[in-house]
């Protein structure tokens, strides 16, 4: 959106956006607010999901989602790298 649009008119094109609205609710603002309050809140939260990679932004300032990248297969504590050999008996 360019720069010198209207509040309302940035408010209405950022409500398409699934699950925007609700993250809004989550830092106290809300749908009874001015709308140049919950642009900023939306951009303030859009920001944020770009600084920690969660979504990207291209040259044109458009922000676009990811693919999730799929988590490592983590170890069990349980088990060991070395086969159990036991306690060493007493002497």
């Amino acid at each position: 959106m360019p720069d010198n649009t209207r509040a309302q008119e940035t408010l209405q094109s950022l409500q398409p956006i699934q699950g925007l609205m609700e993250k809004l609710v989550k830092i106290n603002v809300g749908p009874k607010d001015s709308p140049e309050l919950q642009v900023s809140a939306a951009e303030f939260v859009l920001e944020g999901l770009h600084a920690h990679k969660r979504i990207g932004r291209n040259e044109e300032r458009v922000f676009i989602a990811g693919e999730k990248q799929p988590k490592p297969a983590e170890k069990r504590s349980f088990e060991r790298e070395e086969p159990f050999r036991g306690r060493r008996p007493f002497n």
